[in-house]
This record gives C-alpha cells, structure tokens and sequence, in this order.
C-alpha cells in the first residue's frame, strides 16, 4: 500500500515540471490554446504568448471577437486539467486603439513588457532547476558506479575467502569419507552375517511351523476324538458327532438333545458305519414265550392291560426323547414275536376273501399315542396316520398252526410316534395261544444340517415354500407347520412320476398342471370291501345312510383349521379316488348311461356329479372297469373305478362323503381307496 503512494507521488511530480529543452522549442508565436505538450501552461502558470493567431484570426477557443479582446484569457486543457493563457497581443493592441487613447497604449505596453519580463525570470528558473536536475542524476549515477566497484570488491574477496575454506574442508570430508567407507563395509559383512542367519532363522522357523502344525492337529485330533466321550463334550447326536469327528467308530458317546446344559447329557449308542444313527436303548428285556391273556376267548388285548404289565421304558428322559425327535428325520424298531397258535399279522385264508386279513391284525401304540398298524388289511382302530405303519417279514404265523415267528419292523418319518410303548393281540384268549417278543432299541437317523422341512425342528410353510428355500428338493415327505402343530405331508416337487399331482392332465383349461411344489394331504382311513346296504338300489351317502354296515366320514391328517389354512393359501386342488367294486355301477354302464354314476361331496358341501359342469368328475373310459357290473378285474373278485377331481374352487376339496347308487341287491360290494 505505502508502495503505491510513492508511485502515484513520483508520477505527479514528474508531469508537474515540463522538460526544459521542449520549453525552448515551443513556438511563441503560436497562440497559447494552439500549443501541443509543454507549450501548453499547467494551471496557475503564467505563460508569455505571441500576440498573433496562426491565421491572423483571433484563437479558436475564444466564442467571438469581443470575447478575444480580453487581456488573459484563460483556456482550459478539459484532458489534463491544465490552464492555458493566451494573450494576443497584437490583436489586444488593435481592438483597443479602436476605442482608446494612447496614454492607455502606453500603460498597456508597460504591462507587456513586465509580463516578459516574467517570462524570461520563469525561463531562467527553468534552466536553473534544469540544470540542478541533471547535476543530482549525475551525482546519482557516480554514487552507483561507486557501490556497484564496492559490490564487486566484496564479491571476490567473498569468492576467494570461499575457496580458502573449501580447501580446508575437503581433508575433513575426505576423512569422513574414509571413515564412512569403513562403516560401510563392517555394514556390509553384518548384513551378509544377517542375512545367513535369516536363512538359518527361516529353516528353523519352517522346521517349527511343521512341528506346531503337527502339534496343533494332533491337539485337534485329540479334542475332536473326545467328542461325545464325556457329558462335558456332548453334542446333540451321534450325527452332530460324526459331522464334527469324520473319524469316530461305532461305540458309545454321550449326547446332549435339548442342548444347554450337558449335565443331563446320557449315553446312547453310536452307529456310525450307517451315517451317525442314535441308538437309545430299551429297558425292557425279552418276554419268553407264554400264555399271557386275561382269559375269556379271543379279543384285543393291550400287553400293558396284561397284569403286572406296564408300557415300556426305554433309556433317555421324555424332555430329552422330545428333543430327539424334532431334530430326527427318520426312525426305526424291530419286534419279534414268537408264538404258537397265535395270529400274529396276517391270516391267510383261501376260502374267505373279505377276511384274508384277520380283523384283530397286531398294532403298536407310539409315543404319542397314535397307532401304528400294518401295511395290509383291516386294522381293530380304522383311523390311522399313513405314516405309522409295519411291515411284517418273515411271518410264519399265518396257518395259525404250531411254532412260528414273525417279525415286525416299524420305520417312519413320524418320529414323534418313536419308539412305541405297546401293542395289542387279538388271537390269544385260548390257553394253549402262546407267544413272547424281544423288543429291540429304537433307532434315530438326525441331519446336522437339515434344509427346511426335513425335520421336527424346523418345519417349513407349504412345499412352495420349501421349493423357494430349496429349489433342488426332492419329492418327499416333509413337515409343514399350517396351525399349532407341524404335520408330515408329501410334496411333489418334480411333477414327476406315477402318483405326480401335476403329471396328472387337467380337463379344465387353463389348470396349472406343471406347477411345482404340490402339497398332498394323506387320508386316515380307506374304505374296506364290504356290503354296506341291503335292500334294493338306490343313491346313499356313504357316511350317514348306510343300513347293513355303518359308514363314517372320510378324513384327513390336517383338522378343520390347517385345512382351510392350506385352501386360503393354495389356487388349485386336485384329488383321485379309487371306488373298488363287485357287482356295482359306479359311474357308467355298459349302454353309456349314467343313471346309477356315485356323487361326491366335499367338506364345503359342494356337490360333484355327472353334468355337473365345473364339478363333474373326470373318468377316463378305460379306468371305468365298474360298468361290466361283474367282479373280473386284475385283482380277483374286484373291478375299479378311478375318479379324478380337478378344480381351482380349493372348497371343493377334498372329499368327504360319497353317494354310489347300485349298492342295494345282494353281493353288491364296494370299497374306496382315498387319495
């Protein structure tokens, strides 16, 4: 700031005082208002000027003649803010001895001349100032030359006092450099000393990361075989085991189900050859052969209804059982009888059909209460779970005649019904009907890492909703929780398939037959051959109007509430009854007339019947054996009919009652097997 102050100052100065040898050089003969650069006067300067124009005429600045006559008349620079006196003197003289006497000519020439006069005073002043200016610039450049010879004096006495000290620095370095050069080299021998002892480091190291990895996986190794071995290191299965120790052997291991705490952990033994199986043990020991009954003849008699008989015990506490179910996939036991004059599972009989199954075949009661009953015939307890069924193999107690054995295996997904805690007979109220049983330990197949839906513990939505998890999930049964409690239904993943819901062509259009993730709903019971009515034809419902044999309703594994869950939650329902037959008419006749064809309905109350439109039953001609009215088909003394239902109203289904029609006159027999 103070810097430009000085600039704007030194300007000033130097446009103040015009150069003196351009002043020499003005014209005085030319009018003031006509001069160019220094000839023009600054402000408050007075200046001599000729009396005469270029031209003779009075200056262009002045307005008029009149106004020319004036003695000074200032004319003002409006560019520079300068003033410029012009006095024409010849002119001034002129107009005044127009109209003036001589005395004031006089006076007037007396003015002029002290006005040059003043002129020439102003002139020398100039000169002066000049010449001052210039001796000052002289006086200015000596004192620069002068400081500039100092300047180069100092410059090299510097120069050489530099080179002097140099010469003494340069044996100084030159000692330092030896000696740095020394360093370096000691350097160098402790790096090569460091880098043979990083190899030597590095080996050992090797050596010990060798060892250590030894170490560490025989610490490893010695934990993971440790698994199971005490109630501190229990896991929830054998299966959690075998996932955990790739390595463990068939044995006995301690496991921990319900998890938290391992001081209720108990032992169970391991088969770990067949993939990690929980074996717990039974408490009961083999039953030998005797006449156990409570007298009276035959009838069905629970052995735990026996005197002095209890249900069976097994190993492990119900909280902990309970646990191992849910997380078990799969469960097993074998019982073995041996009797003599005893039926045990089946009686064969070659001259009754409708009993080649005794009506008292053997049935277990599971954990859970529910029955389980054989793969064939009519069981004591009509209502069954699909799932809790036997098989039985060998059975040599089917002549009911002398020794025999049979051996009964019970393998499920229910494995909440596992193991089994009784079981009742029916042919052994006579006294020489004896028979005894070992009941074996019960066998637990658990999945570590189960997807969704394969077990208990971990029950999935729907099958869409299994297939959304697990799009690579197979056909099967899986648990789908649709209220409260999980129930196992079959989902047809793949629409492939035999028994395929979706392989199955709808003659509706539009019906998504390819959809995948179909949910199936076992029924709890079939109908059995018989004849249900006497007394003429006519169309009965199964389950309130039989007269001969009272029939039931057809039912379902999921109640009321999970049923309609499913339905809310589901856009298509399809459904296949098989309607066997002997001498009935079960859809149409052999003159294509459908006058005795069987009606359904469903829970809804929703009819299904021929014209009936949307509800009208699909029967394929070929599986309409029924309409011969004989009993010739494959399977001795039985035809068949199959009917299918197909629909996107979900209250249609399922099927909860039939009305056939041509039931009424002697040996007219029918039966259904519900799907």
């Amino acid at each position: 700031m103070v810097f430009h102050l000085n600039c704007v100052a030194l300007l000033i100065v130097f446009a103040t005082f015009p150069d003196i040898e351009a002043l020499q050089a003005c014209d005085l003969d030319v009018p003031c208002n006509l001069g160019s650069g220094p000839c023009r006067a600054p402000v408050g300067e007075l200046m001599s000027c000729t009396s005469r124009g270029v031209d003779g005429r009075c200056p262009a600045d002045f307005q008029d003649e009149s106004t020319c006559s004036s003695s000074l008349q200032p004319s003002f620079n409006t560019k520079d803010g300068s003033v410029i006196i012009e006095t024409n003197k010849d002119l001034f003289i002129k107009n005044s001895l127009g109209g003036a006497t001589s005395g004031v000519f006089t006076e007037l020439q007396g003015l002029q001349d002290k006005l040059d006069l003043v002129d020439a005073s102003i002139k020398q002043s100039v000169k002066n100032l000049t010449s001052d200016i210039q001796a000052s610039e002289e006086s200015i450049i000596e004192m620069i030359h002068s400081t500039k010879m100092e300047l180069n004096t100092s410059m090299h006495d510097l120069r050489i006092g530099l080179e002097k000290a140099d010469s003494e620095q340069q044996e100084d370095i030159r000692k330092v450099n030896s000696s740095l050069e020394a360093a370096l080299r000691d350097i160098s021998q402790n790096v090569m000393d460091l880098d043979k002892l990083k190899e030597n480091s590095e080996l050992t190291f090797k050596n010990n990361s060798i060892i250590m990895d030894n170490i560490a996986k025989e610490v490893n190794a010695l934990k993971t075989s440790s698994i199971g071995t005490t109630k501190a290191t229990a896991l929830a299965s054998c299966g959690h085991i075998l996932h955990r120790n790739k390595e463990a052997k068939d044995g006995d291991y301690y496991i921990d189900p319900n998890g938290g705490s391992t001081n209720d952990a108990f032992k169970v033994t391991c088969d770990m050859t067949n993939g990690g199986v929980t074996i717990v043990a039974t408490l009961e020991k083999a039953v030998p052969k005797g006449a156990y009954r409570n007298g009276g003849g035959d009838k069905a008699t629970w052995w735990s209804s026996i005197k002095d008989k209890d249900e069976f015990k097994y190993a492990i506490t119900a909280n902990q059982l309970t646990a191992l179910q849910a997380i078990s996939s799969h469960a097993s036991q074998v019982v073995d009888f041996v009797a003599a004059g005893v039926i045990i599972y089946r009686y064969r009989s070659t001259n009754s059909v409708d009993r080649q199954y005794t009506s008292g075949q053997l049935t277990f009661k599971g954990w859970n209460n529910e029955f389980v009953r054989g793969s064939h015939g009519n069981s004591a307890f009509t209502i069954h779970n699909p799932h809790l069924k036997y098989s039985a193999g060998p059975d040599t107690c089917q002549s009911n005649s002398g020794n025999c054995q049979t051996s009964v295996t019970i393998a499920t997904r229910e494995t909440r019904a596992m193991p089994v805690k009784d079981f009742v007979l029916f042919d052994i109220g006579d006294s020489s009907e004896t028979y005894g049983f070992t009941l074996s330990n019960v066998r637990f197949t658990t999945l570590p890492r189960p997807f969704i839906g394969q077990t208990l513990a971990k029950p999935a939505k729907s099958c869409r909703h299994i297939l959304a998890v697990n799009p690579a999930a197979p056909d099967g049964w899986y648990y789908i929780q649709l209220a409260k409690t999980p129930k196992l239904l079959r989902c047809d993943m793949t629409c492939s398939g035999a028994n395929s819901a979706c392989s199955e062509h709808s003659h509706y259009p539009g019906s998504p037959d390819n959809a995948r993730g179909w949910t199936c709903v076992p029924s709890q019971r079939n109908v059995p051959m018989a004849q249900y009515h006497r007394g003429g034809d006519g169309r009965r419902w199964f389950g309130t109007q039989m007269g001969s044999i009272r029939g039931y309703l057809l039912s379902y594994v999921l109640d009321n509430t999970e049923m309609n869950a499913l339905k809310a939650s589901s856009t298509q329902a399809k459904q296949i009854l098989k309607m066997s037959c002997r001498g009935v008419i079960t859809w149409m006749d052999n003159g294509g007339n459908y006058g005795s064809s069987t009606q359904f309905r469903s829970a809804s109350g929703l009819i299904w019947r021929y014209g009936g439109g949307l509800l009208t039953p699909l029967v394929y001609f070929h599986e309409d054996e029924c309409r011969k009215n004989t009993g010739s088909g494959a399977v001795p003394y039985r035809d068949h009919t199959i009917f299918r239902f197909d629909t996107g109203d979900t209250r249609a289904l399922p099927i909860v009652d039939f009305a056939p029609s041509d039931i009424g006159d002697s040996g007219e027999v029918f039966g259904m097997d519900v799907g």
